[in-house]
């Protein structure tokens, strides 16, 4: 199918692109500030899909392509702050957890993925919303911020 085969090529582009941008961002802002405005970003456009807020079918298709980069990006977070968190002795440790965290999230997208197939966008979109706003407040609730700090 065309539009298939468009939509999964600007996913292609927009993925890479996306996650370059937040890393750049996470070297000049900081981890917290950034990780809360993507996570709000997220919030805002997954519940204005969610809840039907836009009509326009071309608007939601690309509004969905703006937060995606956003999404995949927020996998780098629980690699990032647990290794930035932690003391040096377990600092190792720490990093494999979040990438483990972040392999598993990255499965559990995948099912997700699978049950739009089977029940509908508008509750799988209802589900991720639901986790960008536990992992905006997560990231919100954190108390300090690691950019220019010493992590020894």
């Amino acid at each position: 199918d065309r539009d298939l085969l468009s939509n999964v090529s600007v996913v292609n582009v927009a993925e890479p692109l996306g996650l370059v941008i937040t890393l750049i961002l996470l070297d000049r802002f900081g981890r917290k500030r950034v990780f809360t405005v993507v996570g709000s970003f997220g919030v805002l456009v997954l519940g204005s899909l969610y809840f039907n807020l836009c009509e326009y079918r071309y608007l939601q298709v690309s509004l969905l392509f703006m937060v995606y980069p956003v999404v995949a990006s927020s996998a780098l977070a629980p690699y990032l702050l647990m290794t930035e968190y932690m003391p040096t002795i377990i600092r190792a440790t720490m990093g494999s957890i979040g990438l483990a965290s972040a392999s598993l999230g990255s499965l559990t997208a995948l099912f997700i993925a699978d049950y739009v197939l089977l029940v509908g966008a508008r509750y799988a979109i209802g589900i991720i919303h639901g986790v960008t706003v536990v992992f905006t407040i997560s990231i919100m609730v954190l108390k300090r911020e690691t950019m220019d700090t010493d992590l020894s």
